[in-house]
């Protein structure tokens, strides 16, 4: 079983979400994901962040903490212009949604025999809705559930706050880069 402590260890970049009670549910939602799949200290660098490319390099963890941290790097580079435009970003609903927005994935992923497979039918319930679901039972605002439950192809045609689609897009950029000239295998 994974607690608070060993999350905070995970994903030190809590501590950047300013507001306390967005932290303190965003910590909650991951220890909650993270055991309800059955995630523990030994096993949770085996979490992929994707089981479908041959020879992925990162994990889910690396790939959680490097969208957060273009998040909020781009944050940095692009608030002025967001907020001079008149739609200024909400920045703990940004760094929790980017925190949050594969932890769907914690739960539809299991191990055996040491590798990961699918837990379930992976097509009835895809991890931004079993995330999303998850982030609004810890009582998360709809925003960041928003955030996570259309931060992959479920958003395509769904209305999108700006968080949404700065999370989204940055996902997407770091998720190519990661598997760039890899070979797709269907599963």
């Amino acid at each position: 079983m994974m607690d608070e402590k060993n999350v905070y260890e995970l994903f030190s970049e809590l501590y950047q979400i300013q507001d306390e009670t967005i932290r303190k549910l965003t910590c909650s939602a991951l220890v909650k994901g993270i055991n309800i799949g059955g995630w523990t200290t030994d096993t949770i660098d085996k979490a992929p962040v994707n089981i479908n490319w041959k020879g992925c390099p990162s994990n889910l963890i690396t790939h959680i903490r490097k969208v957060k941290q273009a998040c909020i790097n781009a944050y940095e580079i692009l608030d002025d212009f967001y907020t001079q435009n008149g739609v200024p970003l909400n920045r703990a609903y940004t760094v929790a949604g980017a925190i949050l927005h594969e932890v769907g994935k914690f739960l539809v992923y299991k191990l055996l025999d040491g590798k990961p497979i699918n837990r379930h039918k992976k097509e009835l319930l895809r991890h931004p809705i079993s995330g999303a679901i998850l982030v609004a039972s810890e009582g998360l605002p709809e925003e960041i559930v928003h955030i996570v439950a259309l931060h992959s192809f479920e958003g395509e045609k769904s209305y999108k706050t700006q968080e949404a689609t700065f999370v989204r897009e940055i996902d997407e950029f770091v998720f190519r880069g990661t598997v760039s000239g890899l070979t797709k295998e269907v599963l």
